[in-house]
């Protein structure tokens, strides 16, 4: 397999409802990199211009093309950091919903699956994540572009959204993509 993009499946079982990530961004890092779908390589698109840092591994589902025109932005909770192009069984949990200069940019949190990693396992929604964590996302979404002035303005962090609309967001970024993609 060469292309994580293309060839990747969006569902690691489908029937189980477990999704693969890809892995972009480490969890701890101020460095922002991006997979190339057309190149098939990772590269760094900028380090992060202050001294916030991912508070979670940061990647995407394959085969998925979301209301920005790019794939469905995830963020990982692992319990140890993990690296770019990892490939990760998951469990949706739910989403943040935002708008950043793009437009509307979904950001659906998920953990690995218990052969993996059991200890997510009570966490089966957002709702079961601490208020204090989920406030801690928020913020970071809202204050990572701060130093970058012409994109900060446009940053509005909504609201929290169930895991059954996260899997509803899947769905509808899968269909996008094979029509974008027949």
């Amino acid at each position: 397999m060469n292309n994580l993009y293309k060839e990747l499946p969006a569902f690691a079982d489908a029937e189980k409802g477990h999704i693969n990530v890809v892995v972009e961004i480490t969890r701890w890092t101020h460095n922002k990199i991006e997979f190339n779908e057309d190149k098939w390589y990772f590269y760094l698109d900028r380090a992060l211009y202050q001294s916030t840092f991912y508070p979670f591994e940061y990647g995407f589902i394959p085969q998925t093309s979301a209301g920005d025109g790019d794939w469905i932005d995830v963020c990982l909770l692992t319990t140890y950091p993990l690296f770019p192009g990892c490939v990760v069984k998951c469990r949706p949990i739910g989403m943040l919903s935002t708008i950043d200069q793009d437009g509307e940019d979904f950001k659906l949190f998920a953990v690995p699956v218990s052969k993996l990693d059991p200890r997510w396992d009570e966490i089966k929604t957002i709702d079961d994540l601490p208020v204090h964590v989920k406030e801690e996302y928020s913020i970071f979404f809202k204050e990572y572009k701060r130093l970058e002035k012409q994109k900060y303005d446009k940053i509005t962090i909504w609201d929290w959204i169930s895991v059954d609309a996260a899997y509803d967001h899947i769905k509808i970024a899968q269909e996008t993509y094979e029509k974008n993609h027949a």
